[in-house]
């Protein structure tokens, strides 16, 4: 029965913590080989790790919805995802898509700045300025209907209703 290289190292006279560093070596490297790059990757893995969704669960939904597309056909979130491909995603104000064309593939989630390097943004000016105009006007609109006459009347406005409108052949106010 083979004995393992660290312990080699300590019978041939090596130093204890020449033998140590190299036991953490070995650990280290055998505990991290699932970061080893593979050529596909799951696209709700990708989407997550690359922050355009805030959890894998939304970028799972978010696949099964539909809003999530390569070459125009609907990405389920088992689909595997490569250098090289251009997907369509939704961005986090919902109003416009964004063209991306995968350039490295993450596994796990990174600072802003990492991720960004991860893909290549193809989204034209255009589309964007389309996605903020329509975000202004639904945040417009918004307020609007906060504002407006919806829905069951506030005590206040039905008395001020009440108010504007008088019973037939009373004099006006």
């Amino acid at each position: 029965m083979s004995q393992p290289f660290f312990v080699n190292l300590w019978c041939r006279g090596f130093s204890r913590e020449l033998v140590l560093l190299e036991m953490i070596a070995i650990f280290t490297i055998k505990s991290h080989a699932h970061l080893t790059m593979s050529e596909t990757i799951r696209i709700d893995i990708w989407l997550w790790a690359c922050r355009f969704y805030k959890t894998r669960s939304l970028a799972a939904a978010g696949c099964k919805a539909g809003k999530v597309k390569r070459d125009g056909k609907t990405l389920k979130p088992a689909s595997t995802l490569k250098k090289g491909d251009r997907i369509e995603v939704p961005d986090h104000s919902g109003t416009f898509k964004r063209t991306i064309e995968v350039a490295e593939l993450l596994d796990k989630r990174v600072n802003p700045s990492l991720a960004a390097g991860a893909y290549l943004d193809h989204t034209t000016e255009a589309e964007r300025r389309l996605g903020v105009e329509r975000a202004q006007t639904a945040s417009s609109e918004r307020k609007t209907r906060k504002e407006g006459d919806q829905g069951r009347l506030s005590k206040k406005k039905r008395r001020e209703w009440a108010k504007s409108i008088r019973p037939f052949g009373d004099p006006a106010p």
